[in-house]
């Protein structure tokens, strides 16, 4: 049985302090006298056999691992002579964070309802109103497991001749129009994903969320060139990559049309955040660099 099938079966077990004790002192006295029965209910047979399993791989004992390894999860890409590891975990998120689409005009905004920490950008575009999305996740019985925040034109950097349409529902979609600048050809846009620690009744088919991680291979005739920069100042490793693509629908170029983006990807406290703009890597990184929580 695979770690992944064991921390999925034992999060699903619901489990004192003392049943855990049990279940340890269970399998620590059965590796010493294997020839005597122990007599568990159902429930304790399988969350015996898992802290066998568990044990056996050379892992902290059942309460701590299942506790440790049931709040990550990792971001995987491979290909091209690259291989890039990320991992993240769930975030306890407050109480009475939103949980419906919404839009606001400060990813700090978004902050004080959610109760966590985001990196953002003191250059960010914010002349406009409602200008970054929010969209929840949640599940069948009404508990948030998960959000998305997003801004089609977070950054706009030298960018000419610059004017926004937005929109306060979330049915309409914001717009903008430009001209290219020395650095920016196109705004970047922000993409964070943040999985909570509520996730008993999460959907783990949904592939926008991907809410217990991902596995990416970067062989892919629409990647033109990959590079992995180490920000220093955040310490974490970024994925960098250019691809063919016309870019967000959001963005009106009027100086020529956009065929290649630099997405730039990594993990910062548990938390995704995905970039991406006609921009060079240099100047990507140079944004990177900016973030912080201020």
């Amino acid at each position: 049985m695979r770690k992944e099938e064991l921390n999925y079966a034992y999060e699903k077990l619901t489990t004192t302090e003392d049943m855990d004790k049990a279940i340890l002192n269970g399998v620590i006295n059965a590796t010493r006298r294997p020839k005597k029965k122990i007599v568990l209910k159902t429930r304790y047979i399988l969350a015996a056999t898992l802290a066998v399993c568990i044990c056996s791989l050379q892992l902290s004992p059942v309460k701590t691992y299942a506790k440790e390894t049931i709040k990550s999860f990792s971001n995987y890409f491979e290909g091209a002579d690259t291989e890039v590891k990320m991992i993240g975990k769930y975030i306890e998120i407050s109480k009475n964070a939103c949980n419906h689409e919404k839009k606001y005009s400060e990813i700090s905004d978004i902050e004080k309802d959610l109760g966590i920490n985001i990196l953002k950008s003191r250059t960010a575009y914010r002349k406009d109103k409602y200008t970054v999305e929010y969209t929840p996740y949640v599940s069948k019985n009404g508990e948030l497991y998960g959000a998305v925040i997003s801004d089609s034109f977070y950054e706009v950097g030298d960018l000419k001749n610059v004017k926004a349409v937005t929109k306060k529902r979330c049915d309409d979609c914001n717009s903008i129009t430009y001209k290219n600048g020395e650095e920016y050809k196109s705004p970047i846009s922000c993409e964070i994903t943040i999985r909570t620690d509520k996730d008993k009744e999460a959907d783990y088919t949904n592939h926008e969320l991907e809410y217990a991680g991902l596995s990416w291979n970067l062989d892919d005739n629409e990647i033109k060139s990959i590079n992995v920069y180490n920000c220093e100042i955040l310490n974490v490793k970024v994925l960098l990559r250019t691809c063919k693509t016309d870019g967000d629908q959001a963005w009106n170029d009027i100086s020529g049309n956009i065929e290649n983006m630099t997405i730039a990807e990594f993990i910062y406290d548990g938390i995704q955040y995905r970039y991406a703009g006609d921009v060079s890597y240099d100047t990507m990184q140079d944004f990177i660099d900016g973030l912080s929580y201020y």
